[in-house]
């Protein structure tokens, strides 16, 4: 990064391409070595452009399989699941980085899109699918399908709070969980209504609308959730 060649004949253009390959072949060769087989990497990067054709083609060659379409936020995930850790350098290659995968397919999935003139187009796309992985029992895939995106995001945001309300739960250990969206008031309310029943006079219509009135907020909970 921040260097200048400067090339003023084309016997200067072939040996830097020759250094350039020979230089991408001997990290290729390096990769080899340690039996690192598939490679994920992460689709967006400080350096887009990394890894090139030429890497790709080589790695092949040498029956490396690369997946480069990792998401950054994916990566804390596919490691735990596979067992391995994040390696940034080539310094890194260690056994004791590796992770555990028996068989990698790459399916291509087809999906019909119908535009606003009710012409049915088919997007394509790839789908790589990893099996037998080292901790299987780990992860759970999940399916959420809505009419429209801004259904489907807010669909997925709650199911992003719920799972962290339970990681939270579980890791931190905690001794005690306080309900959300009005359930304390659901239950006070249950609570003060057969205390109500016990009473008479001014004192049980007094309770009852006390009651009532806790029932207030879920309710109007519910109706803007209609």
């Amino acid at each position: 990064m921040e260097n200048t060649d400067i090339i003023s004949d084309h016997a200067q253009v072939n040996r830097t391409i020759k250094e350039e390959r020979q230089c991408i072949l001997n990290i290729i060769k390096e990769i080899k070595k340690t039996n690192y087989n598939p490679l994920l990497i992460q689709k967006k990067t400080i350096l887009p452009d990394a890894i090139g054709d030429l890497a790709i083609n080589y790695l092949l060659q040498m029956k490396i399989l690369v997946l480069k379409t990792v998401e950054r936020e994916d990566v804390p995930f596919i490691a735990k699941i596979l067992g391995c850790k994040p390696i940034t350098s080539l310094d890194h290659f260690q056994q004791d980085m590796m992770g555990s995968i028996d068989l990698v397919e790459e399916k291509l999935q087809l999906a019909q899109i119908k535009s606003l003139r009710i012409k049915t187009y088919v997007e394509r796309s790839n789908v790589s699918k990893i099996t037998s992985v080292a901790h299987s029992d780990h992860s759970v895939s999940m399916l959420l399908r809505s009419s429209s995106k801004l259904e489907f995001e807010e669909a997925a945001r709650s199911v992003h709070d719920a799972l962290f309300v339970i990681r939270y739960f579980v890791i931190e250990r905690f001794r005690a969980l306080c309900a959300g969206e009005a359930v304390s008031e659901i239950e006070l309310s249950v609570h003060f209504s057969e205390y109500a029943q016990s009473l008479s006079g001014v004192d049980h219509y007094c309770i009852r609308e006390f009651t009532e009135a806790l029932e207030f907020t879920p309710c109007r909970l519910t109706a803007n959730a209609d």
